[in-house]
């Protein structure tokens, strides 16, 4: 008898939890003129949203220059990154010095702050998206 009464109260409880906003899915490429995408492997795109700067997605760049952005939501990785407008930075690879360096030299420095580096990004973002960056 008690199974009967506490099972509708556990179903009413979990569908009104709060599982967080709905993620988007995002996969992109980085596209790198004047040097090698490769030297950018290891470091990191960070997409910043414009409505509310704590909400952040990351994804490792691979060395082809592909990433997908993941979003840190009440303590879990979530895949994707919530609906909105967001500013993009490139991170530096801070694991290995020499990688450090030939990311450096590979990558313009206005690249790695969103004031300057002027690639914004738009979630969902249907298609995938394209992030071209420049050495100089």
């Amino acid at each position: 008898m008690k199974k009967l009464i506490i099972l509708p109260f556990a179903l009413l409880f979990l569908v009104g939890c709060d599982r967080g906003p709905k993620m988007h899915k995002v996969e992109g490429k980085l596209e790198l003129t004047g040097a090698e995408v490769s030297a950018l492997g290891g470091s990191t795109i960070e997409a910043i949203s414009v409505a509310d700067p704590n909400v952040r997605a990351s994804g490792e760049i691979k060395p082809d220059g592909s990433f997908q952005l993941e979003t840190l939501h009440d303590g879990t990785i979530r895949k994707g990154a919530p609906e909105g407008e967001y500013k993009v930075r490139v991170i530096l690879n801070d694991d290995d010095n020499a990688a450090k360096r030939r990311a450096a030299k590979a990558l313009a420095k206005r690249y790695l702050k969103t004031e300057t580096a002027n690639l914004p990004l738009q979630v969902p973002a249907p298609g995938g998206v394209t992030l071209a960056v420049s050495a100089q």
